[in-house]
Protein backbone atom coordinates (compact mmCIF):
# COMPACT_ATOMS: atom_id res chain seq x y z
CA UNK A 1 0.00 0.00 0.00
CA UNK A 2 1.37 3.39 -1.02
CA UNK A 3 2.15 5.98 1.62
CA UNK A 4 0.21 9.22 1.42
CA UNK A 5 1.67 12.71 0.95
CA UNK A 6 -0.10 16.06 1.04
CA UNK A 7 1.73 18.94 -0.62
CA UNK A 8 0.71 22.48 0.28
CA UNK A 9 1.84 24.85 -2.45
CA UNK A 10 2.62 23.66 -5.96
CA UNK A 11 4.78 26.25 -7.66
CA UNK A 12 8.03 26.15 -9.59
CA UNK A 13 9.48 23.52 -7.23
CA UNK A 14 6.28 21.77 -6.21
CA UNK A 15 5.07 20.75 -9.65
CA UNK A 16 8.16 18.72 -10.67
CA UNK A 17 8.25 17.26 -7.15
CA UNK A 18 4.69 15.98 -7.61
CA UNK A 19 5.71 14.38 -10.90
CA UNK A 20 8.43 12.42 -9.09
CA UNK A 21 6.47 11.45 -5.98
CA UNK A 22 3.36 10.22 -7.80
CA UNK A 23 5.24 7.06 -8.82
CA UNK A 24 5.65 5.91 -5.21
CA UNK A 25 3.04 7.77 -3.17
CA UNK A 26 -0.61 8.68 -3.14
CA UNK A 27 -0.27 12.44 -3.62
CA UNK A 28 -2.76 15.14 -2.67
CA UNK A 29 -2.17 18.82 -3.38
CA UNK A 30 -3.48 22.03 -1.89
CA UNK A 31 -2.68 24.98 -4.14
CA UNK A 32 -3.58 28.65 -4.50
CA UNK A 33 -3.27 28.34 -8.29
CA UNK A 34 -6.61 27.41 -9.82
CA UNK A 35 -4.87 27.10 -13.19
CA UNK A 36 -2.91 24.10 -11.95
CA UNK A 37 -5.88 22.15 -10.65
CA UNK A 38 -6.83 20.61 -14.02
CA UNK A 39 -3.19 19.82 -14.82
CA UNK A 40 -2.81 17.96 -11.52
CA UNK A 41 -6.12 16.16 -11.87
CA UNK A 42 -5.15 15.02 -15.37
CA UNK A 43 -2.34 12.93 -13.81
CA UNK A 44 -4.67 11.50 -11.15
CA UNK A 45 -3.64 13.86 -8.36
CA UNK A 46 -6.33 14.86 -5.87
CA UNK A 47 -5.93 18.64 -6.02
CA UNK A 48 -8.06 21.36 -4.50
CA UNK A 49 -7.72 25.15 -4.65
CA UNK A 50 -7.67 27.41 -1.64
CA UNK A 51 -7.27 31.15 -1.20
CA UNK A 52 -8.01 31.66 2.48
CA UNK A 53 -5.89 29.84 5.07
CA UNK A 54 -8.86 29.75 7.47
CA UNK A 55 -10.73 27.36 5.15
CA UNK A 56 -11.60 24.03 6.73
CA UNK A 57 -9.58 21.27 5.09
CA UNK A 58 -11.13 17.93 4.25
CA UNK A 59 -10.05 14.68 5.88
CA UNK A 60 -8.72 13.60 2.50
CA UNK A 61 -6.12 16.37 2.78
CA UNK A 62 -5.28 16.29 6.50
CA UNK A 63 -5.22 12.52 7.05
CA UNK A 64 -1.78 11.92 5.56
CA UNK A 65 1.53 10.30 6.42
CA UNK A 66 3.58 13.29 5.24
CA UNK A 67 2.91 16.98 4.75
CA UNK A 68 5.30 18.94 2.52
CA UNK A 69 4.71 22.67 3.07
CA UNK A 70 6.13 24.74 0.23
CA UNK A 71 4.41 28.14 0.37
CA UNK A 72 6.98 30.99 0.61
CA UNK A 73 6.40 34.17 2.64
CA UNK A 74 6.76 36.58 -0.27
CA UNK A 75 3.83 38.93 -0.76
CA UNK A 76 2.03 38.00 2.47
CA UNK A 77 1.03 40.40 5.22
CA UNK A 78 1.21 37.76 7.96
CA UNK A 79 2.89 34.61 6.71
CA UNK A 80 3.20 33.09 10.18
CA UNK A 81 -0.53 33.37 10.94
CA UNK A 82 -1.42 32.17 7.44
CA UNK A 83 0.78 29.09 7.84
CA UNK A 84 -0.36 28.28 11.38
CA UNK A 85 -4.01 28.39 10.24
CA UNK A 86 -3.22 25.60 7.80
CA UNK A 87 -0.83 23.50 9.86
CA UNK A 88 -2.91 23.38 13.04
CA UNK A 89 -5.55 21.33 11.15
CA UNK A 90 -3.13 18.44 10.69
CA UNK A 91 -2.64 15.78 13.41
CA UNK A 92 0.54 16.24 15.46
CA UNK A 93 1.62 12.77 14.32
CA UNK A 94 1.92 14.01 10.73
CA UNK A 95 5.51 14.03 9.51
CA UNK A 96 6.42 17.44 8.11
CA UNK A 97 8.90 18.70 5.53
CA UNK A 98 9.07 22.50 5.46
CA UNK A 99 10.94 24.31 2.70
CA UNK A 100 12.66 27.20 4.44
CA UNK A 101 15.53 29.37 3.17
CA UNK A 102 19.16 30.22 3.86
CA UNK A 103 17.85 33.78 4.14
CA UNK A 104 17.14 33.02 7.81
CA UNK A 105 20.86 33.31 8.69
CA UNK A 106 22.53 36.42 10.00
CA UNK A 107 25.39 37.72 7.81
CA UNK A 108 28.74 36.27 8.84
CA UNK A 109 32.33 36.10 7.68
CA UNK A 110 32.46 32.49 8.88
CA UNK A 111 31.10 29.55 6.91
CA UNK A 112 27.48 29.07 7.93
CA UNK A 113 26.12 25.69 9.01
CA UNK A 114 22.85 24.60 10.61
CA UNK A 115 24.01 25.73 14.06
CA UNK A 116 24.85 29.30 12.96
CA UNK A 117 22.89 32.29 14.23
CA UNK A 118 19.53 32.97 12.62
CA UNK A 119 17.38 36.10 12.49
CA UNK A 120 15.08 35.23 15.38
CA UNK A 121 12.06 37.21 14.19
CA UNK A 122 12.32 36.04 10.58
CA UNK A 123 8.92 34.62 9.50
CA UNK A 124 10.52 31.39 8.31
CA UNK A 125 12.32 30.93 11.64
CA UNK A 126 9.06 31.50 13.51
CA UNK A 127 7.36 28.85 11.37
CA UNK A 128 10.28 26.43 11.76
CA UNK A 129 10.02 26.83 15.54
CA UNK A 130 6.24 26.35 15.54
CA UNK A 131 6.55 23.16 13.48
CA UNK A 132 9.32 21.74 15.70
CA UNK A 133 7.31 22.44 18.84
CA UNK A 134 4.02 21.13 17.45
CA UNK A 135 4.74 18.03 15.39
CA UNK A 136 6.45 14.86 16.55
CA UNK A 137 8.70 14.57 13.48
CA UNK A 138 9.65 17.41 11.18
CA UNK A 139 12.38 18.56 8.81
CA UNK A 140 13.25 22.12 7.86
CA UNK A 141 15.16 22.37 4.57
CA UNK A 142 16.91 25.73 4.29
CA UNK A 143 17.21 26.10 0.54
CA UNK A 144 19.88 28.13 -1.25
CA UNK A 145 19.01 30.13 -4.36
CA UNK A 146 17.02 27.86 -6.64
CA UNK A 147 18.04 27.43 -10.27
CA UNK A 148 17.54 25.28 -13.31
CA UNK A 149 18.35 25.80 -16.99
CA UNK A 150 15.39 28.12 -17.50
CA UNK A 151 15.42 29.94 -14.16
CA UNK A 152 18.76 31.49 -13.33
CA UNK A 153 19.83 34.79 -11.69
CA UNK A 154 22.16 35.57 -14.60
CA UNK A 155 19.17 36.38 -16.80
CA UNK A 156 18.16 39.10 -14.33
CA UNK A 157 21.69 40.34 -13.63
CA UNK A 158 22.83 40.43 -17.27
CA UNK A 159 23.88 43.92 -18.33
CA UNK A 160 22.91 45.44 -15.00
CA UNK A 161 24.99 47.23 -12.42
CA UNK A 162 25.56 45.01 -9.39
CA UNK A 163 27.25 45.39 -6.04
CA UNK A 164 29.57 43.17 -4.04
CA UNK A 165 31.51 41.22 -6.68
CA UNK A 166 33.54 39.26 -4.12
CA UNK A 167 30.60 37.81 -2.22
CA UNK A 168 30.20 34.11 -3.01
CA UNK A 169 27.17 32.47 -4.58
CA UNK A 170 24.97 30.01 -2.69
CA UNK A 171 22.86 28.14 -5.22
CA UNK A 172 21.26 24.74 -5.71
CA UNK A 173 19.66 23.10 -8.72
CA UNK A 174 15.97 22.18 -8.69
CA UNK A 175 16.82 18.52 -9.33
CA UNK A 176 19.04 18.31 -6.24
CA UNK A 177 16.32 19.81 -4.03
CA UNK A 178 13.80 17.23 -5.25
CA UNK A 179 16.31 14.43 -4.68
CA UNK A 180 17.05 15.74 -1.18
CA UNK A 181 13.33 15.66 -0.33
CA UNK A 182 13.07 12.11 -1.64
CA UNK A 183 16.02 11.11 0.56
CA UNK A 184 14.35 12.61 3.65
CA UNK A 185 11.13 10.74 2.87
CA UNK A 186 12.93 7.43 2.41
CA UNK A 187 15.50 7.61 5.20
CA UNK A 188 14.02 9.90 7.90
CA UNK A 189 17.39 10.99 9.36
CA UNK A 190 17.92 11.92 13.00
CA UNK A 191 18.88 15.53 12.26
CA UNK A 192 15.93 17.77 11.52
CA UNK A 193 17.38 20.90 9.91
CA UNK A 194 19.39 20.84 6.70
CA UNK A 195 20.97 23.45 4.48
CA UNK A 196 20.50 22.47 0.83
CA UNK A 197 23.26 24.25 -1.08
CA UNK A 198 25.64 23.11 -3.81
CA UNK A 199 29.22 22.87 -2.44
CA UNK A 200 30.88 25.19 -5.02
CA UNK A 201 31.05 28.86 -3.98
CA UNK A 202 32.72 31.03 -6.65
CA UNK A 203 32.58 34.80 -6.28
CA UNK A 204 29.55 36.55 -7.74
CA UNK A 205 31.76 38.31 -10.28
CA UNK A 206 33.50 35.12 -11.40
CA UNK A 207 30.34 33.04 -11.56
CA UNK A 208 27.92 35.45 -13.22
CA UNK A 209 30.50 36.69 -15.70
CA UNK A 210 31.21 33.08 -16.71
CA UNK A 211 27.52 32.20 -16.97
CA UNK A 212 26.73 35.30 -19.04
CA UNK A 213 29.56 34.47 -21.43
CA UNK A 214 28.36 30.88 -21.88
CA UNK A 215 24.83 32.06 -22.62
CA UNK A 216 25.98 34.93 -24.87
CA UNK A 217 24.36 37.50 -22.58
CA UNK A 218 25.60 41.04 -21.80
CA UNK A 219 28.01 40.86 -18.87
CA UNK A 220 26.91 42.13 -15.46
CA UNK A 221 28.69 45.28 -14.29
CA UNK A 222 30.17 44.87 -10.81
CA UNK A 223 30.97 47.69 -8.40
CA UNK A 224 33.27 47.14 -5.44
CA UNK A 225 31.46 47.50 -2.16
CA UNK A 226 32.37 45.87 1.12
CA UNK A 227 29.23 44.30 2.46
CA UNK A 228 29.07 41.25 4.68
CA UNK A 229 28.01 38.13 2.81
CA UNK A 230 27.45 34.45 3.54
CA UNK A 231 28.90 31.10 2.54
CA UNK A 232 26.53 28.25 3.25
CA UNK A 233 27.72 24.76 4.16
CA UNK A 234 25.21 22.24 2.80
CA UNK A 235 27.18 19.10 3.63
CA UNK A 236 25.26 17.88 6.68
CA UNK A 237 22.56 16.17 4.60
CA UNK A 238 25.28 14.19 2.80
CA UNK A 239 26.62 13.04 6.17
CA UNK A 240 23.19 11.98 7.47
CA UNK A 241 21.63 10.43 4.34
CA UNK A 242 22.60 8.81 1.04
CA UNK A 243 21.85 12.09 -0.78
CA UNK A 244 24.66 13.59 -2.87
CA UNK A 245 24.77 16.84 -4.82
CA UNK A 246 24.93 15.70 -8.44
CA UNK A 247 23.56 18.56 -10.55
CA UNK A 248 26.11 21.28 -11.19
CA UNK A 249 25.26 24.96 -10.84
CA UNK A 250 27.59 25.63 -13.79
CA UNK A 251 25.79 25.88 -17.11
CA UNK A 252 27.40 23.43 -19.53
CA UNK A 253 26.55 25.29 -22.74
Amino acid sequence: MKGKITIVGCGWLGMPLVNQLVHNFEVHVLTRSKAKIETLRSIDIHAIPFLDSTEHLSNKIIQTDWLIYMIPPSGMDDYVAFTKNILHQFPVTTKIIFTSSIGVYEPSLEVINEQSKVIKNHPLVLVETYIQQTFAQSYSLRLAGLINEQRHPVYYLSGKENLNPMQVVNLVHQIDVITAIQSILAEQPLEHTFNICYPAHPSRQEYYTQQAQKLNLPLPIFINQNELGKQIDGNQIEQMTSFRYRTSIFNKK
